[in-house]
């Protein structure tokens, strides 16, 4: 699982194919941000055209904050469905865990 430090910026690249394995270019696609262990939306779901059969998503660093300090590390999902027209043509989950940096242990 990728780690990102909290209050940083993150990119998650997605890559969309239908059923068979074969890219597509949905016409639309939707994606939410949660943490897994508070059930806590960190973003709301928003919906993009992505105008190809891949995207970049920028996390930015307000995301990818730490919501309980006695965290040394929070779980992040970012759940995914793409669509051709109004029909759902495919899902996916990445997960991701923020780092609390005051939880760190200096050498």
């Amino acid at each position: 699982m990728e780690a990102v430090n909290e209050k940083s910026q993150a990119k998650l690249t997605l890559t969309f194919k239908d059923e068979t394995g074969a890219l597509v270019t949905p016409s639309t696609f939707k994606y939410q941000i949660d943490d897994v262990v508070s059930a806590t939306v960190i973003k709301a779901t928003i919906e993009i055209s992505p105008g190809g059969s891949t995207y970049t998503i920028t996390i930015p660093s307000d995301e990818n904050r730490i919501l309980n300090s006695n965290n040394s590390e929070e779980e992040r999902r970012v759940t995914v469905q793409w669509y051709s027209g109004s029909v759902l043509i495919g899902t996916a989950d990445y997960c991701y865990k923020v780092l609390n940096l005051n939880k760190v242990p200096l050498s």
